[in-house]
């Protein structure tokens, strides 16, 4: 059976992200009227927070299918199946196991154990990469969303800036790919088609929550702020972003004029659709340990 050992590095870790993620929730609770934010919660519309969970998920399975694109640009033979299983496991290593080896390490190392010769190196750069074209559809989408959020009220003269910038984003990480990681270049549209509803998905997933939450009004400000916590929820300080979301959409409250209460409850209700998410991946590790005892 595969074993994972903490050292005081690892524990070290963890207590600091479980510090910080604490610190950021503590201060995020002190700025809003937490009265307001538990009546908001508990009229929560079940019905569409399943429905967002659903879209988290559709998206989280279309991303697993990215990274088998680049897995087999790497030169790993894999089956949808067993990957969308590593996949989910990544998941719930990430959200529950912070202190210990990482998600897309631990998919890394299991391809390892089943595929002898596959290049470390290649798979590290196929995780890299998957990261990467998600994060820049994520900043398409989000400066899309930025003009059209009431934010943009507040800076007019920066329109063509960001517009060029948003332009630019797939331009440049194609430019990325040719020259830093040639042998996945031909997966480039690929992976861009499937980064794009990856990104659609949370986005659907993010209006159900809104939805659940009875918000019917400033749909680009919140989705602007959605985007923009999603890049800073990525930064490995926190537990599975939670109080990086959090603390995005209270400070970008104070410029978009939106509910504070609510901003805070979507962010959390957001986190508790990726951490039952998560939880899916506990039911594979009992199968995955046993290929690899076999293996």
């Amino acid at each position: 059976m595969a074993k994972f050992t903490f050292n005081w590095k690892q524990t070290a870790s963890f207590v600091l992200k479980l510090c910080i993620t604490s610190a950021a929730l503590y201060f995020v609770f002190q700025k809003i009227d937490f009265e307001l934010f538990k009546q908001t919660l508990s009229t929560v519309n079940l019905g569409f927070f399943a429905l967002a969970f659903l879209f988290f998920n559709v998206s989280k399975i279309i991303s697993a299918y990215r990274l088998l694109v680049m897995y087999k640009l790497a030169g790993v033979e894999l089956d949808g199946k067993a990957n969308l299983k590593f996949y989910y496991l990544g998941m719930f290593y990430n959200m529950f196991l912070p202190g210990s080896i990482g998600g897309d390490a631990f998919k890394v190392y299991l391809l390892k154990q089943q595929q002898k010769e596959a290049s470390t190196k290649k798979l590290i750069s196929a995780a890299l990469l998957d990261r990467i074209s998600g994060v820049s559809f994520l900043f398409v989408m989000g400066g899309v969303f930025l003009l059209l959020s009431t934010f943009y009220l507040e800076i007019p003269n920066y329109k063509w800036y960001i517009l060029a910038a948003t332009l630019l984003v797939i331009p440049s990480y194609y430019v990325f790919v040719k020259w830093v990681f040639p042998t996945f270049i031909s997966g480039f549209m690929v992976t861009g088609y499937y980064s794009f509803f990856v990104q659609l998905g949370q986005v659907v997933c993010a209006w159900f929550i809104l939805m659940s939450l009875h918000i019917d009004t400033s749909y680009w400000d919140y989705l602007t702020l959605f985007m923009a916590s999603s890049v800073f929820a990525i930064i490995p300080i926190t537990i599975g972003g939670a109080g990086a979301r959090e603390l995005v959409f209270i400070f970008g409250a104070n410029y978009l004029h939106i509910n504070q209460p609510a901003a805070v409850a979507f962010a959390i209700l957001f986190f508790c659709a990726s951490a039952l998410s998560s939880l899916i991946g506990l039911f594979f590790i009992v199968g995955i340990e046993k290929q690899l005892t076999t293996s």
